[in-house]
């Protein structure tokens, strides 16, 4: 076996290894600008230290909170209504997220987070059904246009059409 299919054998098991999984987190709203790009940072330094590959990425943003979260902070209860939430999905492999699991619960900044495995499809674009309205699109003429025959209407059976639907 020549050296080429051998490291792309490898690559290939190595991929086959890899799982999918989605992190959501979120941080805490006392961040300032600055601070909440580090602690972003930190959070992608953490995945590309477990050798996670990220497919996807959503930037922190403050949210408000659907409840109040509490935690203990130095011995003090501190109450939250919102947060900054973002997320991760990346592959990685299965032994390494435990590892990932506790950084992220090493960091102050991060009020709360969530690792998910999702099905390796979750990234394939996905079909979408036509609309049910009758209408038709040709990829060679461009515009959507109408499906059967279309009657042209006057203007005062337009206005007495509107006039009909529009109710005080």
């Amino acid at each position: 076996m020549t050296e080429s299919n051998e490291a792309a054998e490898q690559s290939a098991s190595s991929a086959e290894k890899l799982e999918l999984y989605e992190l959501g987190f979120h941080f805490v709203p006392t961040l300032s600008e600055a601070e909440l790009a580090e602690q972003a940072a930190a959070v992608r330094k953490m995945l590309d230290a477990a050798g996670a590959i990220v497919k996807l990425s959503d930037g922190p943003k403050l949210q408000v909170l659907t409840y109040s979260f509490e935690r203990r902070v130095a011995g003090k209860k501190e109450s939250f209504n919102t947060s900054f939430f973002g997320s991760f999905v990346f592959e990685i492999a299965r032994e390494a997220v435990e590892s990932l699991n506790k950084s992220l619960k090493e960091n102050q900044s991060v009020l709360r987070f969530l690792i998910t495995e999702l099905p390796k499809e979750a990234l394939l674009p996905k079909e979408r059904p036509l609309p049910a309205s009758g209408y038709s699109h040709d990829p060679k003429k461009g515009a959507e246009k109408p499906a059967g025959d279309v009657k042209p209407i006057s203007e005062a059976e337009l206005d007495k059409t509107i006039e009909e639907l529009v109710v005080e």
